[in-house]
Protein backbone atom coordinates (compact mmCIF):
# COMPACT_ATOMS: atom_id res chain seq x y z
CA UNK A 1 0.00 0.00 0.00
CA UNK A 2 1.53 3.29 -0.71
CA UNK A 3 2.23 5.49 1.61
CA UNK A 4 0.25 8.22 3.00
CA UNK A 5 2.43 11.03 2.04
CA UNK A 6 2.97 10.00 -1.38
CA UNK A 7 -1.06 10.20 -1.84
CA UNK A 8 -0.88 13.60 -0.71
CA UNK A 9 1.79 14.19 -2.67
CA UNK A 10 -0.47 13.43 -5.71
CA UNK A 11 -2.89 15.32 -4.51
CA UNK A 12 -1.69 18.41 -4.32
CA UNK A 13 -0.06 18.25 -7.28
CA UNK A 14 -3.00 17.51 -8.98
CA UNK A 15 -4.67 20.99 -7.19
CA UNK A 16 -6.99 18.82 -5.16
CA UNK A 17 -5.56 19.40 -1.23
CA UNK A 18 -3.53 22.19 0.54
CA UNK A 19 -1.41 21.80 3.63
CA UNK A 20 -0.36 24.19 6.32
CA UNK A 21 3.48 24.95 6.49
CA UNK A 22 4.36 22.76 9.08
CA UNK A 23 2.63 19.90 7.51
CA UNK A 24 0.22 18.86 10.24
CA UNK A 25 -3.38 20.87 8.90
CA UNK A 26 -4.65 19.89 5.49
CA UNK A 27 -7.45 21.00 3.69
CA UNK A 28 -9.46 20.21 0.60
CA UNK A 29 -8.76 22.58 -2.11
CA UNK A 30 -12.17 24.91 -3.44
CA UNK A 31 -14.10 23.91 -6.45
CA UNK A 32 -12.31 25.24 -9.68
CA UNK A 33 -12.52 24.92 -13.44
CA UNK A 34 -8.55 24.95 -14.89
CA UNK A 35 -7.73 25.80 -18.52
CA UNK A 36 -6.06 22.74 -19.77
CA UNK A 37 -2.97 23.11 -22.52
CA UNK A 38 -4.86 22.61 -25.70
CA UNK A 39 -6.12 23.40 -29.38
CA UNK A 40 -9.88 24.20 -27.86
CA UNK A 41 -10.80 27.15 -26.15
CA UNK A 42 -12.97 26.13 -23.96
CA UNK A 43 -11.31 22.69 -22.34
CA UNK A 44 -10.90 22.60 -18.19
CA UNK A 45 -10.33 20.02 -15.90
CA UNK A 46 -12.20 20.14 -12.24
CA UNK A 47 -9.62 20.54 -9.26
CA UNK A 48 -10.92 20.91 -5.88
CA UNK A 49 -14.03 19.18 -4.44
CA UNK A 50 -16.35 17.51 -6.40
CA UNK A 51 -19.59 15.86 -6.03
CA UNK A 52 -21.79 13.21 -7.88
CA UNK A 53 -24.29 15.43 -7.63
CA UNK A 54 -22.06 18.28 -9.33
CA UNK A 55 -20.66 16.55 -11.96
CA UNK A 56 -24.08 15.47 -12.88
CA UNK A 57 -24.70 19.57 -12.98
CA UNK A 58 -21.34 19.97 -14.93
CA UNK A 59 -23.41 17.21 -17.93
CA UNK A 60 -25.86 19.50 -18.76
CA UNK A 61 -22.84 22.03 -19.96
CA UNK A 62 -20.20 20.27 -21.02
CA UNK A 63 -18.70 17.25 -22.70
CA UNK A 64 -17.31 15.42 -18.92
CA UNK A 65 -14.94 12.40 -19.24
CA UNK A 66 -13.32 10.73 -16.79
CA UNK A 67 -9.81 9.76 -17.23
CA UNK A 68 -7.92 7.32 -15.28
CA UNK A 69 -5.02 8.70 -13.11
CA UNK A 70 -1.26 7.30 -12.40
CA UNK A 71 -0.91 5.82 -9.09
CA UNK A 72 -3.48 6.12 -6.20
CA UNK A 73 -4.90 9.46 -7.27
CA UNK A 74 -8.80 10.06 -8.41
CA UNK A 75 -9.51 10.63 -12.14
CA UNK A 76 -9.13 13.55 -13.93
CA UNK A 77 -12.54 14.89 -14.87
CA UNK A 78 -11.84 16.79 -18.28
CA UNK A 79 -14.51 18.95 -19.38
CA UNK A 80 -14.89 19.74 -23.12
CA UNK A 81 -16.54 22.41 -24.93
CA UNK A 82 -18.04 24.13 -22.10
CA UNK A 83 -19.66 27.35 -22.87
CA UNK A 84 -20.52 30.52 -20.86
CA UNK A 85 -17.72 29.73 -18.29
CA UNK A 86 -18.52 33.32 -16.06
CA UNK A 87 -22.98 32.79 -16.83
CA UNK A 88 -22.27 28.92 -15.33
CA UNK A 89 -20.37 30.39 -12.31
CA UNK A 90 -22.55 32.90 -11.53
CA UNK A 91 -25.89 31.37 -11.48
CA UNK A 92 -24.62 27.76 -10.15
CA UNK A 93 -26.16 26.43 -7.02
CA UNK A 94 -22.29 25.21 -6.34
CA UNK A 95 -19.12 27.81 -5.34
CA UNK A 96 -16.63 27.28 -8.50
CA UNK A 97 -14.04 29.25 -9.32
CA UNK A 98 -12.76 30.21 -13.02
CA UNK A 99 -8.90 29.32 -12.12
CA UNK A 100 -7.53 29.89 -15.89
CA UNK A 101 -4.45 28.78 -17.48
CA UNK A 102 -3.32 27.85 -13.30
CA UNK A 103 -0.26 26.10 -14.87
CA UNK A 104 1.11 29.16 -16.63
CA UNK A 105 -0.14 31.33 -13.30
CA UNK A 106 2.46 29.30 -11.40
CA UNK A 107 4.74 28.87 -13.36
CA UNK A 108 5.24 32.74 -14.08
CA UNK A 109 5.21 33.65 -10.11
CA UNK A 110 7.73 31.21 -8.74
CA UNK A 111 11.14 31.78 -7.73
CA UNK A 112 14.55 30.68 -9.61
CA UNK A 113 15.93 27.67 -7.45
CA UNK A 114 18.32 29.38 -5.60
CA UNK A 115 15.68 32.00 -4.25
CA UNK A 116 13.17 28.65 -3.99
CA UNK A 117 16.03 27.19 -1.67
CA UNK A 118 17.08 30.30 0.52
CA UNK A 119 13.56 30.31 1.36
CA UNK A 120 13.05 26.77 2.54
CA UNK A 121 12.32 26.48 6.69
CA UNK A 122 15.72 26.10 8.11
CA UNK A 123 15.81 23.60 10.76
CA UNK A 124 17.76 24.75 14.11
CA UNK A 125 19.79 23.55 16.82
CA UNK A 126 21.50 20.58 15.09
CA UNK A 127 24.48 18.98 16.71
CA UNK A 128 26.33 16.94 13.96
CA UNK A 129 28.66 14.85 16.93
CA UNK A 130 24.91 13.75 18.50
CA UNK A 131 24.21 12.05 14.99
CA UNK A 132 25.35 8.96 12.73
CA UNK A 133 25.47 10.58 9.40
CA UNK A 134 24.83 9.91 5.03
CA UNK A 135 25.85 11.61 2.24
CA UNK A 136 23.43 11.48 -1.03
CA UNK A 137 26.25 10.91 -3.70
CA UNK A 138 23.95 11.71 -6.20
CA UNK A 139 22.77 7.80 -6.75
CA UNK A 140 23.02 6.32 -3.20
CA UNK A 141 23.29 7.77 0.64
CA UNK A 142 26.67 6.45 1.85
CA UNK A 143 28.13 6.95 5.53
CA UNK A 144 30.29 9.95 6.12
CA UNK A 145 31.95 10.91 9.94
CA UNK A 146 30.22 14.42 9.77
CA UNK A 147 28.42 16.77 6.67
CA UNK A 148 31.73 18.85 5.37
CA UNK A 149 30.17 19.69 2.23
CA UNK A 150 26.59 21.41 0.53
CA UNK A 151 24.41 18.72 0.12
CA UNK A 152 22.08 15.70 1.00
CA UNK A 153 22.48 13.75 4.30
CA UNK A 154 20.61 11.76 6.44
CA UNK A 155 20.98 11.39 10.04
CA UNK A 156 19.66 9.18 13.08
CA UNK A 157 20.59 8.90 16.65
CA UNK A 158 24.06 6.73 17.97
CA UNK A 159 22.13 4.35 20.34
CA UNK A 160 18.77 2.92 18.72
CA UNK A 161 20.20 3.25 15.04
CA UNK A 162 16.77 4.77 14.04
CA UNK A 163 16.68 7.42 11.22
CA UNK A 164 15.57 10.68 12.42
CA UNK A 165 15.11 12.40 8.95
CA UNK A 166 16.68 14.10 5.68
CA UNK A 167 18.01 17.92 5.46
CA UNK A 168 19.82 19.71 2.72
CA UNK A 169 22.85 21.06 4.37
CA UNK A 170 24.05 24.45 2.91
CA UNK A 171 27.33 25.13 4.32
CA UNK A 172 28.07 28.54 3.05
CA UNK A 173 25.57 29.66 4.93
CA UNK A 174 25.48 26.64 7.68
CA UNK A 175 21.60 26.04 7.27
CA UNK A 176 20.01 23.08 7.95
CA UNK A 177 17.08 22.91 5.61
CA UNK A 178 13.69 20.87 5.29
CA UNK A 179 11.72 20.74 2.23
CA UNK A 180 9.74 17.76 -0.15
CA UNK A 181 11.98 14.79 -0.46
CA UNK A 182 12.56 15.24 -4.04
CA UNK A 183 13.11 18.63 -3.69
CA UNK A 184 16.01 18.46 -1.53
CA UNK A 185 17.40 15.41 -3.76
CA UNK A 186 17.15 18.06 -6.71
CA UNK A 187 19.11 20.55 -5.25
CA UNK A 188 21.73 18.18 -4.50
CA UNK A 189 22.22 16.99 -8.18
CA UNK A 190 21.62 20.89 -8.90
CA UNK A 191 24.49 21.81 -6.90
CA UNK A 192 26.86 18.62 -8.28
CA UNK A 193 25.96 17.86 -11.83
CA UNK A 194 24.14 18.96 -14.98
CA UNK A 195 20.27 18.30 -15.14
CA UNK A 196 18.56 18.08 -18.01
CA UNK A 197 14.91 17.45 -19.50
CA UNK A 198 13.49 16.56 -23.33
CA UNK A 199 10.94 18.01 -24.92
CA UNK A 200 9.00 16.54 -27.82
CA UNK A 201 7.20 19.34 -29.71
CA UNK A 202 5.24 17.12 -31.62
CA UNK A 203 3.65 15.62 -29.01
CA UNK A 204 3.87 18.66 -26.85
CA UNK A 205 5.25 16.50 -23.65
CA UNK A 206 8.34 16.71 -21.51
CA UNK A 207 10.35 13.41 -20.15
CA UNK A 208 12.47 14.44 -16.93
CA UNK A 209 14.87 11.33 -15.51
CA UNK A 210 13.35 9.63 -12.62
CA UNK A 211 16.06 10.49 -9.95
CA UNK A 212 15.72 13.82 -11.19
CA UNK A 213 12.46 14.57 -10.73
CA UNK A 214 11.63 18.15 -9.08
CA UNK A 215 10.66 19.72 -6.70
CA UNK A 216 6.76 19.82 -5.59
CA UNK A 217 5.94 23.25 -6.43
CA UNK A 218 7.50 23.25 -9.70
CA UNK A 219 5.60 19.41 -10.73
CA UNK A 220 2.57 20.81 -9.83
CA UNK A 221 3.09 23.60 -12.92
CA UNK A 222 3.75 20.15 -15.38
CA UNK A 223 0.69 18.32 -13.32
CA UNK A 224 -1.45 21.52 -13.88
CA UNK A 225 -1.17 21.52 -17.67
CA UNK A 226 -3.14 18.73 -18.30
CA UNK A 227 -4.68 17.42 -14.99
CA UNK A 228 -2.91 14.47 -15.60
CA UNK A 229 -0.14 13.12 -13.10
CA UNK A 230 3.00 12.04 -15.61
CA UNK A 231 3.24 8.97 -17.45
CA UNK A 232 6.51 6.47 -16.58
CA UNK A 233 8.35 5.29 -19.36
CA UNK A 234 11.50 2.69 -19.90
CA UNK A 235 13.65 3.22 -21.84
CA UNK A 236 17.29 0.90 -22.29
CA UNK A 237 19.03 2.87 -19.72
CA UNK A 238 16.43 4.39 -17.19
CA UNK A 239 12.95 5.67 -16.04
CA UNK A 240 11.46 8.61 -17.44
CA UNK A 241 8.15 11.11 -15.91
CA UNK A 242 6.51 11.58 -19.16
CA UNK A 243 4.04 15.16 -18.59
CA UNK A 244 1.40 15.89 -21.36
CA UNK A 245 0.17 19.19 -22.13
CA UNK A 246 3.25 21.07 -21.89
CA UNK A 247 3.33 23.86 -24.19
CA UNK A 248 7.14 24.94 -25.32
CA UNK A 249 6.97 28.58 -23.36
CA UNK A 250 5.94 26.62 -20.14
CA UNK A 251 8.97 24.33 -20.76
CA UNK A 252 11.22 26.87 -21.16
CA UNK A 253 9.88 29.06 -18.37
CA UNK A 254 10.24 26.17 -16.00
CA UNK A 255 13.66 24.70 -17.15
CA UNK A 256 15.22 28.39 -17.07
CA UNK A 257 13.65 29.00 -13.32
CA UNK A 258 15.61 25.48 -12.32
CA UNK A 259 18.71 25.79 -14.44
CA UNK A 260 17.41 22.88 -16.42
CA UNK A 261 19.20 21.94 -19.93
CA UNK A 262 16.26 21.62 -22.12
CA UNK A 263 16.74 18.82 -24.92
CA UNK A 264 14.99 18.50 -28.02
Amino acid sequence: MPEPRRIVRRLKLLGHLELSANGLKWSMSPTAFVKVNSQEDQEFVLCGQRSQKLLQKLEQFATVTSIKNNGDAPPCIHLANLKNVSELIENSEFYISNAGNASSKLAEILPNIDTWQQNLRNLQGIVPSLYEWQYFDGHKFVDCVSPKETGLYQYKREANNNLIGTVFYDQPNNKWLQGDWYGLRFLALYHNQDIFVHYDKTKESLAIPLEQRWPEIYERALVLASGLLPNYQRTEQSWWLVYDGISLELATQLTDKLSIMLKY
